[in-house]
């Protein structure tokens, strides 16, 4: 197998989902979480019911980089494009567990990518990998400090004090996976994710939210390939004005180990052991419609730093939530 083989082939491998930033999904450099990202409200659950979240996904990578956010030397003409409509399903049950609310997660997502390596470009467009949340547990622990504006928790507008959730999510692969394609909608590998939750709301409506996560992934059969274990964080501060909620984000993520192939010459060809991070921060504007169980959001974020994946130039979420 010649060297430009072997890369074209260890980068369809990297590349094996779009990596838009905001839907973070490949599987050499991949780190997997919900479609859009966690900012704003992590740890929040609301009253039991059924609530709906369409979002919207687009970025563009002009670049693939390596060790120390450089351009990779196999992959020095590189871009993608990637477009994403999702549809999450939020349940919140009727029912109580250790003084905290319980709630299930679906999310279903259609994506097209696009990748160009010189002057070619390949196009898929699929069902992507399905995110399911079958347990996700939170409960409010107090005001931990927080100096509300009433004594009177009846007045609150807003959820002042600490929250913490606790989860166990799992990225099934449902899109379409072929070896060897340079562009793909899913890793072709269970992932396993489980994940805490905070949000702490001051009594001057400061809000501090995150996520810190653990992606376990499986060995891709079809390429006889595995994903080291990835560890992330997703964080916001936020002010409240009114109905509106703004403020920055930043999303971290460091893979812990090295990835494994099956074939000794692209295990060989890794750089690294081609261990991803990723520094991205963001900009998150929230509009809430209480009278209509509505609430709208932008997400607008760009990297940083990164290595052994696509570097994304610019990116957005659209968001709309809904209660059913």
């Amino acid at each position: 197998m010649t060297r430009s083989k072997i890369l074209t082939r260890l980068c369809a491998l990297m590349l094996c989902m779009a990596q838009p930033g905001v839907a973070r999904a490949t599987e050499g450099g991949q780190f997997y979480g919900p479609i859009g990202g966690v900012d704003q409200r992590a740890a929040l659950i609301p009253q039991p019911g059924t609530y709906g979240l369409f979002q919207y996904v687009h970025s563009r990578s002009k670049e693939y980089v390596g060790p120390d956010d450089k351009t990779h030397p196999g992959i020095p003409d590189f871009k993608l494009d990637f477009d994403m409509p999702n549809l999450s399903i939020l349940h919140v049950w009727d029912r109580t567990l250790w003084g905290g609310n319980v709630a299930s997660i679906l999310s279903v997502s259609y994506a097209r990518s696009c990748a160009a390596m010189g002057a070619g470009e390949v196009c898929e467009s699929s069902l992507f990998d399905t995110y399911v949340e079958p347990l996700y547990w939170g409960r409010h622990l107090g005001l931990k400090g927080a100096r509300p504006p009433s004594s009177d928790p009846a007045t609150w507008q807003l959820p002042y004090g600490l929250s913490l959730g606790v989860g166990l999510a799992f990225m099934v692969p449902t899109g379409s996976y072929e070896v060897g394609r340079i562009t793909q909608t899913s890793g072709n590998a269970l992932i396993t994710i489980p994940h805490v939750d905070f949000t702490y709301v001051t009594g001057k409506g400061t809000e501090f939210s995150g996520r810190i996560s653990y992606n376990i992934s499986q060995k891709n059969d079809d390429a006889g390939y595995k994903n080291g274990d990835v560890i992330g964080g997703d964080f916001s501060i936020s002010q409240y004005f009114g109905l509106w909620q703004i403020g920055p984000s930043l999303t971290l993520a460091r893979q812990l180990e090295d990835d494994k192939s099956d074939d000794p010459l692209i295990a060989a060809s890794m750089l690294d052991g081609n261990r991803m991070t990723l520094v991205q921060p963001g900009l998150v504007f929230t509009r809430y419609f209480p009278q209509k169980n509505l609430v709208t959001s932008l997400k607008l974020v760009t990297d940083l730093y990164d290595e052994n994946r696509t570097k994304t130039d610019y990116g957005f979420v659209l968001r709309v939530g809904f209660k059913f």
